[in-house]
């Protein structure tokens, strides 16, 4: 059905750093890893590797930049708010749903 093929409302596991270049990076790694698990060779490995290590910094340079740009923009005077909700986020905090309470060999286990 539409109900479960359409995406409704927000991106899950939205990552606000990623950028047309990160995502070329994760296709080539992608395209590198099945060719060294194709071929299965010292070259086709080192390939991968460089491909691998290529992605992880680019992905760490567009998380730091966009985290950059984001704390610039905030004017602490003004957006109180954005700053707390910024910190929530960060904290895995969300007071918009009750945390978890599990009940097993009447133990509780709570958590997110």
């Amino acid at each position: 059905t539409a109900w479960g093929t359409i995406p409704r409302g927000a991106r899950k596991n939205y990552k606000p750093y990623w950028t047309a270049e990160v995502q070329k990076l994760e296709k080539d790694l992608e395209k590198t890893r099945s060719e060294a698990e194709q071929a299965q060779s010292v070259e086709t490995n080192t390939v991968y590797k460089a491909a691998a290590a290529k992605y992880r910094r680019e992905v760490k340079r567009a998380a730091r930049q966009s985290w950059v740009k984001t704390t610039e923009s905030l004017n602490l005077d003004r957006d109180g708010h954005k700053l707390w909700k910024l910190a929530k986020a960060l904290s895995d905090e969300n007071t918009s749903r009750p945390p978890i309470v599990l009940e097993q060999d009447k133990k509780m286990a709570s958590g997110r």
